[in-house]
């Protein structure tokens, strides 16, 4: 039984460890003729109002979040445009809430074949402060999931 990907995941945190996984992807992609999405899951920012000098209210939490948004999803579209130049069909796919979540429902509804991100090597306490989205993917999605060991780039 010959194994085919047409649809390949690739979530990104906007950390270079996250973009680490590109390569593999692109490398796959090429070879099955899959599209790749690149998605984006924005943590949500707990809402903040309060008046204004001029006793007008205003939402300082949904601003920083429709900030994060935005620059979330134009460097999205900057990896995508990158990826067609090389002949990959690529779109973006943007969300607020817990990662891993929200990596799980995508795939379970659009039918992803493959998961490709990085693990950003956390263990002992930060790995159990912060948990591992990876682990969560790894543990929770119906399809194959391709891991990529991130390594810090020295500068």
């Amino acid at each position: 039984m010959a194994v085919t990907y047409r649809k390949i995941l690739v979530p990104l945190d906007g950390s270079e460890l996250a973009t680490q996984a590109l390569g593999p992807a692109q490398l796959l992609a090429k070879q099955y003729g899959a599209e790749i999405i690149l998605m984006r899951i924005t943590p949500s920012v707990e809402s903040r109002i309060e008046f204004t000098p001029d006793l007008q209210i205003e939402n300082y939490g949904l601003r920083e979040q429709e900030r994060l948004v935005e620059e979330a999803g134009q460097a999205l579209e900057r990896w995508c445009e990158d990826l067609k130049i090389h002949g990959i069909r690529a779109h973006p796919v943007m969300g607020i809430g817990d990662a891993a979540e929200k990596i799980v429902d995508y795939v379970t509804e659009h039918g992803v074949d493959l998961v490709v991100m990085s693990t950003h090597g956390r263990t002992g306490l930060a790995h159990w402060a912060y948990g591992s989205v990876a682990r969560k993917v790894l543990d929770a999605v119906p399809c194959s999931v391709f891991l990529v060991r991130a390594v810090a780039l020295q500068s």
